[in-house]
């Protein structure tokens, strides 16, 4: 009730949008929800739908299916150019209040509905090119119905916030919800990104429907997932055949992908099953490219890219292995430089400052310290 009382109702620009939204402590008890920290994460769902619709070739048919205050879907309708129909949805009448007054200040039209989401998913007969899924928590229960309402090559986006639980700070959440081992390590959140990788495309090979992460990050509290759809039982096999198991050594820091949790070696710990293959689409990501217009969005897209070209399973966290070796932290920069000079493949990570990509060993990393 505090955080009710204490929310305060204001009028805000985004990109070239306009909202109503509760400013307040960014609980459930908010009376509409609204992050402004997702300011970053929507802009990029802006430039993400104008690729989208260059790859598909068409106008999108798009769902907001937990729209809270309609920021994310009435951006993506004012800002994209690429939306032939707007769906939002919210089960708070409240919420769909605002999203009418919102549509209203921006002189756009969609199709409102107060349904709780799974009720709004099987009752509807539409198909959809584009479901977004932001929950406040796990995306789990809204998975099942609204992989079914997907098209074709159709995208579902999902947010995930309860982050403790792919970190590996809960191991125990995180096996009952993701059916992984996820534990503390210096590349957690690469790891929470492959676990969550791997649930979403076991949960769409139940019905034969392959989910294959196109664009994919890290960032501050949450993980954020596209996954573009395809039928048939032949695509969903080859995405389940880069299911894997990681061996991490604690000691010497090595990483190693297995088949089979039985081929751990006693002085290794087991994670996963995580998802080995690429957590990124390169053309994806160059149309991206050609559609920002921020510096600190092309910077982050790039980067994004240079991880596409290694797609190494994890990262070393340079003040990490600096405190192990007992040395001093080198400049990232210079360690790639070194790299690449070396024959091997080096990048930066987007979700470490200092944490570097490479398909160069671990011995060969601790060589340049």
């Amino acid at each position: 009730m505090k955080a009710r009382m204490s929310a305060k109702k204001i009028k805000i620009v985004e990109g070239r949008t306009r909202f109503w939204v509760y400013q307040g402590e960014i609980t459930r008890k908010l009376p509409v929800f609204f992050n402004p920290d997702k300011e970053f994460d929507r802009t990029l769902s802006v430039i993400f739908l104008k690729a989208l619709k260059k790859l598909l070739g068409r106008d999108l048919i798009v769902l907001d299916l937990l729209s809270g205050s309609g920021a994310r879907g009435i951006r993506l309708l004012n800002e994209s150019n690429a939306v032939e129909k707007l769906f939002l949805n919210d089960f708070n009448p409240r919420a769909v209040s605002f999203i009418k007054k919102n549509l209203e200040l921006n002189e756009l039209n969609a199709e409102v509905s107060n349904l709780e989401a799974n009720e709004f998913l099987i009752n509807t007969r539409q198909y959809f090119d584009f479901i977004d899924v932001d929950p406040f928590g796990s995306c789990n229960p809204f998975l099942e119905n609204s992989i079914k309402r997907l098209k074709n090559k159709g995208v579902l986006a999902i947010t995930i916030t309860d982050c403790g639980a792919l970190y590996g700070t809960y191991p125990k959440a995180g096996f009952r919800k993701y059916h992984s081992i996820v534990r503390r390590t210096p590349f957690s959140h690469e790891l929470g990104l492959r676990v969550l990788a791997k649930h979403v495309i076991e949960r769409g090979s139940e019905q034969e429907i392959a989910l294959e992460p196109i664009f994919s990050h890290q960032t501050r509290h949450y993980f954020r997932m596209y996954f573009q759809a395809r039928r048939g039982a032949s695509r969903t096999d080859k995405l389940l055949e880069k299911i894997k198991f990681l061996a991490f050594n604690q000691k010497t820091l090595e990483t190693r992908l297995i088949e089979k949790e039985f081929n751990i070696k006693k002085e290794e710990i087991l994670l996963g099953p995580l998802f080995a293959g690429n957590l990124q689409n390169k053309e994806v990501l160059k149309l991206m490219l050609e559609y920002q217009d921020e510096k600190k969005i092309e910077k982050f897209l790039k980067t994004l890219y240079d991880e596409a070209e290694i797609n190494a399973v994890s990262f070393y966290e340079l003040p990490f292995i600096a405190k192990k070796l007992h040395k001093n932290v080198p400049k990232i920069d210079f360690l790639i430089k070194k790299l690449k000079k070396k024959g091997y493949k080096a990048s930066r990570t987007h979700i470490s400052g200092q944490g570097i990509k490479t398909n160069a060993s671990i011995k060969e990393l601790i060589k340049l310290f």
